[in-house]
C-alpha cells in the first residue's frame, strides 16, 4: 500500500536525457523540408523484383515458432538492399505518395540507428546483401500493402533504384482460443479501475482495446477520434505493447501521442525505453496470466544497459517529444485513476464474444513494419514502426 501511495504521489510529467545522434550535415531526417535541396531521383527497375509468397511458420533458435510473411526477391546489382513494406494509405497520408521522401527518410533512420548502435549500416537487421533471394517480415495485419526493394550504395544512402509490388492479405477464421478474449473486462489494482472492451482487429493476431483510461476517476483520455489501442494474441494470452498513435499539438510543439509502459525512477514515472526519436513502439508491456476468478495482467521487465531489471508499473496514454538539447519529455493524459501493474483482469458477465469493433477502424502506424527478424524471435528483435512527422 505504501509503495502504491508513493508512486501515485510522484510527478506525472518528466524528461529523460538522450544524446541525439551527431549527423554530418546537421539535418533532422524527420523534417522533409530540410531534404528538398538534394531530392532523390527514383527509378523503378523492371529487371528486379519483390514478390509476396504467403505466410509461413518460421522456427527460430530455441524452438520458438513465429508466423512470418515471406517474400522472394530478384536483384542483379552489386549494392545493398533495404526492403520496406507499407500500407498504401500510410504512404499517402505520411509521405504524400512521394517515394523519394519515403526512401530517404527510412534510409536516414537506418543510418542513425546504426550510428547509435556503433555499427555499420550493413550490420543492421533488414539490410540485405545482393545474394539474398528470400526475406521474412513479421506477421502483418490483413488488407492491402505495398512492398519496395530499395537499393543502397556503399554509404547506406538510396541510389533511387527500386522494385515494388502490391499485395493483399486475407483475414483468418477466428479460433475459439482467440474469440474467448473478446468482450468486456474489468481492470483494477484494488484502488483504481475501469471496464475495457476487447474486439476483433485481425483474427488470431490483434485485438482493438477500447476505453482504456476511462471511468469515474479518469475521464476521456484522448481529445481526438482515436480512443482505442491494439493488443496481441500470443500463446493464448492477451499481450499489451507500446504504440505510436498520432501527432498532436501540445504546449507549442508537435508531439507524438503514444501508449506506453512506465517504470518507476527516482523522481518520476519515465515512459518506456527511449531511442533517438521516441519509444521502442513494439515493446511488450504486460500480459495476462491465469489466476483464481479470472486473470492477472502481469508486467514485463525492462533490462537496462547496466544490467538492472525493473518491471513496468503502469500503461498510459502520453505525449512524448524531444527538445533541441536531446531531452525526451512526456506528459500523461490523466494524473490519476489509472491502475498500476500487476492488476486484476476479470471478465464482465454476459459480454463474451460479442463486443463490436470501434467505428473508426483506421490501421495504426504500429502495424507497419520496416524490417524482419533474421536469427532471433520477436522478443529479442523488436521491429521499428513508421511514425508521422
Amino acid at each position: 500500500m505504501l509503495a502504491l501511495a508513493a508512486i501515485a504521489s510522484m510527478a506525472l510529467t518528466g524528461c529523460y536525457k538522450q544524446n541525439p545522434v551527431d549527423r554530418n550535415d546537421g539535418r533532422d531526417p524527420r523534417d522533409p523540408d530540410e531534404r528538398q535541396e538534394d531530392k532523390l531521383a527514383v527509378r523503378e527497375r523492371t529487371d528486379w523484383s519483390i514478390q509476396y509468397t504467403g505466410r509461413i511458420d518460421k522456427v527460430f533458435e530455441g524452438g520458438v515458432t513465429e508466423k512470418m510473411e515471406n517474400f522472394r526477391i530478384s536483384y542483379n546489382g552489386t549494392g545493398y538492399l533495404l526492403p520496406l513494406v507499407i500500407r498504401p494509405d500510410d504512404l499517402t497520408s505520411v509521405y504524400k505518395d512521394d517515394l523519394a521522401d519515403y526512401f530517404t527518410y527510412e534510409s536516414e533512420v537506418l543510418l542513425n540507428d546504426a550510428a547509435s548502435a556503433g555499427k555499420s549500416f550493413r550490420e543492421m537487421e533488414g539490410v540485405l546483401a545482393a545474394r539474398e533471394t528470400s526475406i521474412d517480415f513479421r506477421r502483418m495485419i490483413h488488407g492491402s500493402w505495398e512492398a519496395y526493394l530499395v537499393e543502397l550504395d556503399k554509404s547506406g544512402k538510396p541510389t533511387g533504384d527500386y522494385a515494388s509490388t502490391s499485395f493483399s492479405i486475407a483475414e483468418e477464421v477466428p479460433t475459439e482460443a482467440f474469440s474467448r478474449w473478446i468482450g468486456t473486462w474489468h481492470v483494477t489494482d484494488g484502488y483504481s479501475g475501469f471496464d475495457i472492451v476487447v474486439s476483433d482487429a485481425d483474427a488470431n493476431y490483434l485485438y482493438y482495446v477500447d476505453k482504456w483510461e476511462q471511468g469515474s476517476s479518469v475521464g476521456q483520455q484522448m481529445d481526438g477520434d482515436r480512443d482505442w489501442i491494439y493488443a496481441r494474441f500470443e500463446d493464448d494470452r492477451l499481450v499489451f505493447y507500446a504504440q505510436f498513435l498520432t501527432n498532436d499539438e501540445y504546449d507549442g510543439s508537435t508531439v507524438d501521442q503514444v501508449f506506453a509502459g512506465t517504470y518507476l525512477t527516482t523522481n518520476s514515472d519515465a515512459v518506456g525505453e527511449l531511442d533517438w526519436q521516441g519509444v521502442d513502439y513494439e515493446d511488450a508491456i504486460a500480459m495476462t496470466v491465469e489466476a483464481e476468478g479470472g486473470y492477472i495482467l502481469d508486467p514485463v521487465k525492462i533490462r537496462f544497459d547496466n544490467g538492472l531489471e525493473v518491471p513496468y508499473n503502469s500503461m498510459r496514454y502520453s505525449r512524448l517529444w524531444f527538445d533541441s538539447e536531446g531531452y525526451a519529455n512526456w506528459a500523461f493524459y490523466n494524473p490519476a485513476g489509472v491502475p498500476f501493474l500487476p492488476m486484476t483482469f476479470t471478465p464482465v458477465p454476459e459480454t463474451r464474444s460479442a463486443a463490436p469493433a470501434p467505428v473508426d477502424r483506421y490501421q495504426s502506424k504500429a502495424a507497419v513494419h520496416r524490417y524482419q527478424p533474421k536469427t532471433t524471435a520477436r522478443a529479442q528483435s523488436p521491429a521499428r514502426t513508421l511514425r508521422s512527422r
